[in-house]
């Protein structure tokens, strides 16, 4: 299964688990660029502000188009309980092109449970799996297990998939 692996990261957090993803299915990726200037304090209440709104953003145009690949695994940091913008984004842009998604977030705390259902809704597909990574975790590099479950998910989705 050709696998593409699409995040945003502000802080680095969300890009450390889509490496780690991306090395486990031998998948390419690509970081989603968000024109907006997010950085330090500012940045991140600007973030929360328009996650809360459900605001989109202007994103870089993609290198890598989703229609060529089999699954587009999708990481999001969780901003004021929602989708990051960018992401956000990202998905309204792309929905159509979707043959196959699976979910991944980080995040403070928890929230994960209403992203993935939004991420769900917006692609107008039911993720193959999901995985959620906090913050504390992912800064220590501590997230290997999620990662092998979110794996692990996939796969056996393909072989139910293909049982049929």
């Amino acid at each position: 299964m050709k696998t593409l692996v699409v995040y945003y990261s502000r802080t680095g957090n969300t890009r450390k688990v889509a490496s780690a993803i991306a090395d486990k299915l031998g998948a390419d990726h690509e970081e989603i660029v968000d024109r907006k200037k997010r950085s330090g304090p500012m940045g991140w209440v600007k973030a929360g502000r328009d996650a809360g709104l459900k605001k989109l953003t202007k994103i870089n145009e993609p290198e890598k188009d989703p229609t060529k690949y089999d699954l587009v695994v999708i990481g999001t940091p969780i901003w004021n309980g929602n989708i990051s913008s960018p992401i956000r984004t990202y998905i309204d842009q792309n929905k159509l092109k979707f043959e196959h998604v699976a979910f991944f977030c980080t995040c403070a705390g928890r929230g994960e449970g209403k992203v993935f259902s939004d991420m769900a809704h917006l692609s107008e597909i039911k993720p193959m799996s999901l995985c959620h990574v906090l913050e504390n975790e992912a800064k220590a590099g501590n997230f290997n297990t999620q990662v092998q479950e979110f794996v692990d998910g996939i796969h056996g989705h393909q072989h139910r998939h293909h049982d049929r």
